[in-house]
């Protein structure tokens, strides 16, 4: 029996589906890493605006005052005094930008507004806290 041998041609074509195929999956990946960090900068915002109501109603429910700072781009601190109370982490991927820090008083309202900025590679978020009512609102950049 005779051994047939592939073509050049063959092999090449074999190649060609063999790398459409990879980069097929490349872009998908791609893709899903996108989505990830849409999903995460989401999830946080959300993280976020609840670690503030919970801040205030803290600050009410013991009659204190606090303020609610920003650490080094890592972490959010609920300070009661000098004493840190609470502490809610900032992911890697997000960074975390403030124009000033929350003042909560005995009641549980913020003295003065605020804007949060949140960005990661591709998207980013605004968060802004109302004089009046102390409410949070929450934007697409």
């Amino acid at each position: 029996m005779k051994k047939k041998a592939h073509s050049l041609l063959e092999i090449m074509i074999c190649l060609g589906l063999s790398v459409s195929i990879f980069c097929g999956g490349l872009y998908s990946l791609n893709g899903l890493k996108r989505f990830y960090e849409n999903i995460e900068i989401r999830h946080f915002s959300k993280a976020l605006i609840s670690y503030i109501y919970d801040c205030k109603s803290y600050c009410k429910a013991n009659n204190i005052e606090g303020n609610l700072c920003i650490q080094h781009n890592k972490d959010l601190k609920l300070y009661c005094g000098m004493q840190a109370v609470s502490t809610l982490n900032v992911p890697k991927n997000i960074k975390i930008n403030s124009n000033s820090k929350i003042n909560i008083d005995k009641k549980g309202f913020t003295s003065s507004s605020c804007t949060i900025y949140l960005t990661n590679k591709r998207k980013g978020k605004k968060i802004t806290i109302t004089v009046a009512t102390g409410a949070l609102n929450e934007k697409n950049n």
